[in-house]
């Protein structure tokens, strides 16, 4: 009896073995699935060097007054700055972000940067203006204009499977500019009585003067990667200025002032460099 027990415990032992199948592998080697990665580890600081040209262009609506001690008051004129063309250098220290993928093997990737550059160039003016005693006055003036810029820039690069990267970007800062060597040419005024022309003799006073003003600046480029370290890059930007204000003494006779006072100065900045990525 006892031993009929046993054998029917051990059948049923192994039908129950039978029915529960092979025993589960150990969860380590089940395939772990993940989704797609959204964002790819390319981020790091990087500085670079860049030169170029300077391509100032006219701000249409500058104004010149002009106070003297034997006329009291201000006679206000208007005056055109012309095109000129000058050097450009600077460098740059920036963050960029990590990259988040868009398909295709393109990608948006932000960065932040400071930048500082240094842009020279010559300054041609021509002031128009009616006065009493004038008339139709018209004065032609140059000089040499050296400006320092200082900017914090936000940037937009569009990441491409070429090692080509188009980028935006735009920036807010101050300019310090410095207008030396001023020089008057001509003066030339109509009579308003109708008793003919006159020429004010050519004066050469070389005064000076310098000025801080807000600027901002918009920003356009292309990156390409030599190497996972070296980017070589160009870019344009568009600097501006806005309502810089210098004043100069003792133009035409001691103790009087002429003040320039233009609504902007522009500047049109055509750069290439290079970058170190970290």
């Amino acid at each position: 009896m006892k031993l009929n027990f046993l054998a029917g415990a051990a059948l049923l032992t192994l039908t129950v073995s039978a029915y529960a199948g092979p025993e589960p592998k150990d969860t380590k080697d089940m395939k772990q699935v993940t989704p797609a990665a959204q964002c790819t580890s390319d981020d790091g600081f990087y500085v670079g060097v860049f030169g170029g040209a300077n391509f100032s262009q006219d701000n249409g609506n500058g104004r010149s007054e002009y106070n003297t001690p034997i006329v009291p008051g201000t006679t206000v004129t208007h005056s055109h700055m012309d095109d000129s063309l000058g050097g450009v250098g600077g460098i740059k220290a920036g963050y960029k972000f990590q990259s988040t993928a868009i398909g295709g093997g393109f990608a948006l990737q932000p960065a932040a940067e400071l930048e500082a550059f240094y842009v020279g160039s010559d300054l041609d003016l021509n002031d128009t203006t009616a006065t009493a005693f004038f008339g139709n006055s018209h004065t032609n003036s140059s000089a040499s204009v050296d400006s320092g810029a200082f900017f914090a820039n936000g940037v937009l690069n569009l990441k491409t499977p070429w090692h080509v990267a188009p980028y935006i970007g735009a920036g807010i800062g101050a300019e310090y500019l410095s207008i030396s060597d001023k020089t008057l040419s001509t003066h030339i005024g109509t009579n308003p009585n109708g008793n003919g022309g006159f020429a004010v003799p050519t004066i050469s006073s070389s005064y000076s003067d310098d000025a801080f003003a807000f600027a901002v600046q918009a920003i356009a480029g292309i990156n390409y990667d030599l190497t996972e370290h070296w980017t070589l890059f160009t870019e344009y930007k568009f600097v501006a200025a806005i309502d810089p204000s210098f004043t100069y003494h003792s133009v035409y006779t001691s103790g009087d002032s002429l003040k320039y006072n233009p609504d902007f100065i522009g500047q049109h900045l055509i750069t290439a460099g290079i970058k170190y990525n970290f």
